[in-house]
Parts: C-alpha cells; structure tokens; sequence
C-alpha cells in the first residue's frame, strides 16, 4: 500500500493486532487534549452519528457514547489517564482498548492514537482502521476551527485503500 503521514498501520504483536496512527497537530497539548476528552468536542468528530456523551478521565472513569435517533450506545470505561498527556480506555468489543498519547512537538502537538485488538478478523472485518481514520480526520479539521460532517464517501475511498492491503473489508 501507498501511505502518506496519515495513514494506519497494523503491527501484529504476539496474538494482538496494533493499529496505529501518528498525527501532527499545530494546535498545543491542551487543547489536542480537551478535544480528546471534552464530551462538547468529541460529539463534533468522534461518530458517524449523534451522540449525549460523557466522559470521566480518570482511571477507571466511565465513557459512554449514548447514541440518539436509534443509534447505539458505547458504554466503555478509562482505563489510564494522565492529563495532557495519556488517555487510554476500552472499547465495545471485549479486549480491545484504545489509547492517546500526546506529547509536545515544537509550538505543536504529536498524536499517537493506538487501538489493540486480540483478534485481527475482527480488526479487519469491523474496518476498524477505516473508522479511526475517518474520525481522526475529523478531529484535525475540528483542531483548524472546521466542524465537517461525516463523509461517507471519503470513508469509502478510505476503506477500498485499506482494503487493498488487507487491513480493511472491500466496501460493496
């Protein structure tokens, strides 16, 4: 596969898949921060759908994702957090967590987003790294000061990208 600096990358470790994505932001720590865990912001990239959300970042803090119109719920809970720098929780599918790790780049901010999965059909055929990517991408147009709708097509084209490489389903 072509990759740009935006892609995901899937690295088996042991029987556990690591999906990964490194973004650079010119916004600060704090504000990369809040918008990862500010339940005002994250309803602006984070899901395809609307969501109430709320967040509690602390260690062992709940996440929830409750969707509305008929969307589901995502009830998941924080596993680590350390403000402005770590914040790490579970997702629905048992044994898969995801974790954000901040760090100071220059004026800016280095995002290193990280999903473990224990299965990787799972991983593959939940097109996990197609959504993560669709999100991030959000995220970093919410961080420029532009809420933007989510694009199905470009999450479309994303996932015959992944695809090919075999880190995603082949879209019908």
């Amino acid at each position: 596969m072509t990759t740009n600096e935006t892609d995901g990358t899937i690295e088996e470790v042991g029987d556990t898949l690591v999906l990964r994505f490194e973004r650079r932001y010119s916004n600060s720590i704090n504000d990369v921060w809040d918008a990862i865990t500010n339940p005002e912001r994250i309803a602006q990239w984070w899901l395809p759908f609307d969501a109430d959300i709320t967040v509690e970042p602390v260690a062992g803090g709940s996440y929830e994702l409750r969707g509305k119109g008929g969307a589901p719920t995502l009830s998941w809970k924080v596993l680590r957090a350390d403000a402005p720098h770590l914040f790490a929780h579970t997702h629905v599918e048992p044994g898969v967590v995801i974790t954000w790790e901040l760090s100071v780049e220059g004026d800016g901010c280095v995002l290193v987003l990280t999903q473990t999965v224990p299965d990787r059909a799972s991983a593959v055929g939940n097109n996990f790294v197609v959504g993560l990517h669709t999100s991030l991408d959000r995220l970093g147009a919410l961080l420029q000061g532009h809420v933007i709708e989510w694009d199905w097509t470009a999450m479309s084209e994303h996932q015959r990208r992944y695809a090919r490489s075999g880190l995603a389903v082949e879209p019908e």
